[in-house]
């Protein structure tokens, strides 16, 4: 009888402690997985490098400095470009890295993007972030004869 009560003690600590490591486990992947849906990278290792002069890019923060916007004058052989707008902003005293990104297309030889803003908003109310670096524009650069290329510019706020 007493060997019954062990066996069902132990067997009920073993399996608590599999209960709480598989929620640890599933726990920390979201996490992880969380922190990389915030900081997407477009990355592409057969991208030739091209420079933001060479297509006409031109990077313009808004004057309340809570918005950027681009524009790339020759894109007369581009098919279309995705982008990346990458900072970091304050949250509670720490540095979040934060990111945006599409994709756009040329009309009439140009591709230019509005603003796009740096923090949320919904039904006409904007939350904003507080950016404490540098904006990183990382484009990826697709040209109607089918070459990849990409470039990076930064502005300060």
């Amino acid at each position: 009888m007493k060997n019954n009560k062990l066996i069902i003690i132990v067997g009920v600590i073993i399996l608590a402690v599999l209960v709480s490591g598989g929620y640890f486990v599933i726990s920390s992947n979201k996490q992880s997985s969380n922190k990389q849906a915030q900081t997407p990278q477009i990355q592409d290792e057969a991208a030739e490098p091209i420079s933001a002069k060479e297509i006409g890019l031109k990077l313009t923060i808004r004057d309340d400095k809570k918005a950027i916007k681009f524009s790339i004058e020759n894109a007369t052989d581009i098919e279309s470009v995705d982008y990346q707008i990458s900072y970091t902003k304050e949250v509670k005293g720490e540095e979040v890295p934060e990111g945006l990104i599409g994709e756009a297309k040329p009309e009439d030889g140009k591709i230019e993007i509005k603003y796009r803003e740096f923090g949320t908003c919904s039904s006409g109310t904007c939350r904003y972030d507080t950016v404490v670096s540098p904006i990183k524009v990382t484009l990826k650069i697709v040209k109607t004869n089918g070459k990849v290329y990409q470039t990076e510019e930064s502005i300060e706020i």
